[in-house]
C-alpha cells in the first residue's frame, strides 16, 4: 500500500493520478501525459516504517517502467515550542545531509496545532533545521550532525527574536 503522488516537475502541481497505490505485491500503474514530474512514493498506513522516496526530473516520452526499493527507517519527534512554552504550529522542519546539504524527503514535515511534529527518516547523521514563519518572529534553530539509529524524540524550545528588512536596489 505504497502511495505514488506526481507532480509536475516545472509547477509543483500534483498531477490527478487514480489508483496510485500499490497492490500487495508491490505493483502499481498508473498513467501520465508526456511530460517532466517529480514522483514520490510513501506508506500511508499508521506505523508503517518506509521511508519516503523522490525521484525528480522524470521525463515521460513513451511507456515507462520505475522500479523502486524502500527501506525501513525511525520516527524522529518531537515539539517545537517559544520561549513560554507554547505550542508553535507550522513550523517548517527539514533534515539535511551534511556532507552534500541534500534535504530529506520528509512530507507533512510541519507542526501541528499541539507543535507537535513526526518525521520518518533513514538512519544517518544529520543536521536538522527548525524554520518558523518569519512572522512569528521566531528565531530559526539548527541541530548539528544528530546520529538516527533508533526512534529519537527531539523537542525544541524556539528564542523570540526581531525582524530586519529593507529594499536592495541597483546602485
Amino acid at each position: 500500500d505504497i502511495d505514488l503522488n506526481v507532480y509536475v516537475q516545472s509547477t509543483g502541481a500534483l498531477y490527478n493520478t487514480p489508483g496510485d497505490n500499490t497492490d500487495a505485491t508491490g505493483h502499481y500503474q498508473i498513467v501520465v501525459a508526456d511530460g517532466t514530474y517529480i514522483i514520490r512514493f510513501r506508506s500511508t498506513l499508521p506505523g508503517q516504517r518506509w521511508v519516503p522516496i523522490e525521484i525528480t526530473n522524470v521525463t515521460i516520452t513513451n511507456d515507462t517502467t520505475i522500479n523502486t526499493s524502500m527501506v525501513s527507517g525511525y520516527f524522529l519527534s518531537g515539539t517545537v515550542r517559544n520561549q513560554a512554552l507554547a505550542p508553535v504550529f507550522d513550523v517548517d522542519l527539514d533534515v539535511v545531509v551534511p556532507a552534500t546539504s541534500q534535504v530529506i524527503v520528509t512530507p507533512s514535515d510541519n507542526t501541528d496545532a499541539a507543535g507537535f511534529y513526526q518525521l520518518l527518516i533513514p538512519a544517518g547523521v544529520f543536521d536538522l533545521q527548525v524554520e518558523p514563519f518569519a512572522a512569528t518572529k521566531l528565531v530559526p534553530k539548527e541541530s548539528l550532525s544528530v546520529l538516527i539509529n533508533a526512534d529519537k524524540t527531539i523537542d525544541f524550545v524556539l528564542q523570540s527574536g526581531f525582524l530586519i528588512s529593507g529594499i536592495v536596489s541597483a546602485a
